[in-house]
């Protein structure tokens, strides 16, 4: 009787030790498309800020790669990480992001209130552009602090608020104001007649501009 020579599966022709490459060949069209990675965005170049700062502190301040087109002119920076201290309106600061680092520029005043973030100008810089920074890392005067607070359902409730805080309970309920501003008492009553003068100011101006577009109007009625 003949017996039968079983190779080890080491050697066995069929079990090649020899690693196989793998293809697409055979590979749907979608999977493969799925593995492709998209391409990397190029980093927008941070502004020219362009302030001579002699021996004043400079704050440096991260921000995202990519900035937004969000105001009427220029490019939006937005804050990504806890700058060292609060920012505020008169202060230095220099941009830098992973890649990039810019000159020196000054946040001159506020722009835009939202209720999560608060955007400054940048004078100094070139071409025009804005900072936009979460609530909680900005120092607002007590005018600014008032009027975020008294106004706070009817401001803007996008963008949402900076991942640092979306999950903190506070920041889930958009009916309630998560921020504090400490005013002193004495201050209280004066601002909240500035306030007024400031709306009623703004009401009339609408008032007239509304007078003189419907004055146009009805002259032109025959």
């Amino acid at each position: 009787m003949k017996t039968r020579r079983i190779l080890p599966a080491a050697l066995h022709p069929s079990m090649s030790a020899e690693p196989q490459l793998a293809t697409t060949e055979n590979v749907p069209e979608k999977e493969q498309k799925r593995k492709r990675h998209a391409p990397i965005p190029i980093p927008t170049p941070l502004p020219q800020l362009t302030l001579q700062h002699s021996n004043l502190p400079v704050t440096e301040v991260d921000v995202n790669e990519q900035p937004t087109m969000e105001e009427r002119s220029g490019l939006t920076w937005i804050v990504k990480d806890r700058p060292h201290r609060q920012l505020a309106k008169q202060q230095l600061v220099r941009l830098q992001t992973e890649s990039q680092r810019s000159g020196v520029g000054r946040l001159s005043r506020v722009v835009t209130l939202r209720r999560h973030w608060i955007t400054f100008e940048i004078t100094g810089a070139r071409p025009k552009c804005t900072l936009r920074v979460p609530v909680p890392w900005v120092a607002l005067d007590n005018l600014e602090g008032m009027t975020h607070a008294s106004n706070y359902a009817t401001l803007p409730s996008l963008p949402r608020p900076h991942p640092d805080f979306r999950h903190l309970p506070p920041f889930r309920n958009d009916k309630v104001n998560p921020y504090e501003f400490e005013i002193p008492e004495i201050e209280l009553k004066q601002l909240n007649r500035r306030l007024r003068r400031i709306t009623n100011d703004w009401n009339a101006e609408a008032e007239r501009e509304g007078e003189g577009i419907g004055g146009a109007s009805k002259s032109g009625t025959v």
